[in-house]
């Protein structure tokens, strides 16, 4: 799993600059992230949801009972 954040400073850098281009073209740029979950990135998620502001959060399941779905 990922345990670096850092990447999501220039994410969200890059979709500021994204939204300054296309505001007055009538586009609303917005964030988000798919979380892959797995019980050992419980604390890195939490993380990443709590010290950025997302506009969408959503979660899936790639892996179940050991079983890739993906």
């Amino acid at each position: 799993p990922i345990t670096d954040l850092r990447w999501l400073d220039y994410y969200f850098k890059e979709i500021e600059e994204a939204q300054m281009i296309f505001k007055d073209r009538g586009l609303n740029v917005k964030t988000g992230l798919e979380v892959g979950f797995s019980i050992d990135s419980c604390r890195i998620i939490e993380k990443a949801i709590d010290n950025f502001p997302f506009d969408f959060i959503l979660g899936a399941v790639h892996c179940l009972d050991h079983i890739s779905l993906a």
